[in-house]
């Protein structure tokens, strides 16, 4: 608890004085879902609407937008949002937000008495990734010293986000410039109908989704066990696990000390709390199978998770792919699909009701007169157009060239 109120403390004063805006310099991002484009279209990078664009008559000013922190405020850092599950979640800062579809109306400044009306003192939407904000935190402090957060955005994060992989869990992505090393784990919600009072995480604590103590984590007492079991495959999975687990085992390992077990269990135990951050994967209770992928970019990027596969568009323009691992990998291998420079991938399209995602790349080259788009997947096959000949939408903020290309994604599904 310690640790996670410090690492709440770093957060709260990072936004209050460094904002980071990073999609703004990403290639421009919109979900469809019911004829509708979704996405932060806002002119200035700090605008943490989210808009809801009308596809077949969309107007020439901003009409629909969102607001996911209702009670809090939000300065905003990272700007992510995909549609899953009947909801849009969205993470504008570190955690993310579920927004149901059918009360979204609620979450548009227009209906802020409304809201209230539902939910008088809370935001029952919001989820808590504790392990990715101290992750965040961790990786600043080690750059930046304690004091990290007087001095602005920590430059050694490269990129961070939650992306939904079911009702009530997402998948929690963190990159660092400094090990190229891309962490990827789950963190799981359960719903919670009773007021805490003051006894809830923080004080005060409103219902809504409580994070869920990972599966790993409840499996402590049975690793403890097993450092005296007499299966040496068994002692040897226990050890790696607690020691893996680094702060998170302490509790146990000391208790088990103080029942004076057998001396090779004693030496043991007594070896984990003394390296207990050698080996440490530097996670909370709330993470679950966890994932390390060595990088071939260092830059900021979105993820996407096509079944079990990911996917990274980056801040440049290129596309990668990570399969699962294999038997006997150490980890997932990454590779290039798209990193053609002089032809950057400038648009990503989600169509959340054909569960497809299509990527428009621009083409550079002096004298060229044809751009491509193709569908996200591990064999591309681009398809030329030529931009001339799009029809050109008048709207404001920076769905224009969403909007611009949804044409050719609807042709194309007609084939």
């Amino acid at each position: 608890m310690e640790t996670l109120l410090i690492c709440f403390f770093y957060f709260a004063t990072q936004e209050a004085l460094h904002a980071r805006y990073s999609h703004v310099s990403l290639p421009a991002h919109g979900t469809i879902h019911k004829k509708t484009l979704y996405g932060f279209f806002g002119k200035k990078g700090d605008d943490s609407g989210l808009d809801a664009i009308a596809i077949d008559n969309p107007p020439k000013v901003r009409t629909k937008v969102y607001q996911a922190h209702v009670v809090w405020g939000d300065l905003g850092i990272n700007f992510r949002h995909h549609i899953a599950y009947d909801s849009i979640w969205i993470s504008t800062n570190i955690e993310p937000y579920r927004l149901n579809l059918a009360e979204l109306e609620l979450f548009n400044s227009k209906n802020w008495k409304a809201f209230f009306e539902k939910y008088p003192d809370s935001t029952p939407h919001q989820m808590f990734t504790m392990s990715l904000w101290c992750k965040y935190g961790k990786i600043a402090e080690n750059q930046m010293g304690g004091n990290w957060s007087l001095y602005g955005y920590p430059t050694d994060v490269l990129g961070f986000g939650n992306a939904p992989i079911s009702e009530t869990s997402v998948k929690s992505y963190i990159l660092s410039k400094t090990t190229k090393q891309l962490e990827v784990w789950d963190s799981q919600f359960v719903w919670d109908a009773k007021t805490k009072g003051i006894e809830g995480r923080f004080g005060w604590e409103p219902k809504g989704w409580r994070t869920k103590p990972s599966a790993r984590f409840e499996k402590i007492g049975q690793w403890i066990a097993d450092l005296d079991n007499n299966d040496f495959q068994k002692r040897a999975k226990a050890s790696e696990e607690l020691e893996k687990l680094g702060d998170l085992a302490k509790p146990a390992l000391t208790k088990l000390l103080a029942s004076k077990p057998p001396v090779e269990v004693r030496r043991c135990a007594q070896m984990l709390l003394d390296n207990r951050n050698s080996k440490s994967e530097g996670l909370l209770w709330d993470a679950d199978n966890y994932e390390k992928i060595p990088s071939l970019f260092a830059e900021d990027f979105y993820f996407f998770l096509r079944k079990n596969d990911y996917y990274f568009v980056t801040q440049s323009g290129k596309l990668y792919h990570a399969l699962p691992r294999k038997e006997g990998d150490k980890a997932r291998i990454m590779k290039e699909l798209w990193g053609d420079a002089k032809r950057p991938i400038v648009a990503v399209i989600e169509d959340a009701d054909r569960d497809k995602v299509w990527l428009f790349a621009k083409d550079k080259n002096a004298g060229a007169k044809r751009d491509f788009y193709f569908e996200m997947k591990e064999m591309i096959k681009a398809e030329s157009f030529d931009p001339a000949k799009l029809r050109p939408v008048n709207i404001e903020g920076r769905a224009k060239l969403l909007l611009e290309y949804l044409p050719l994604i609807s042709a194309d599904s007609k084939k």
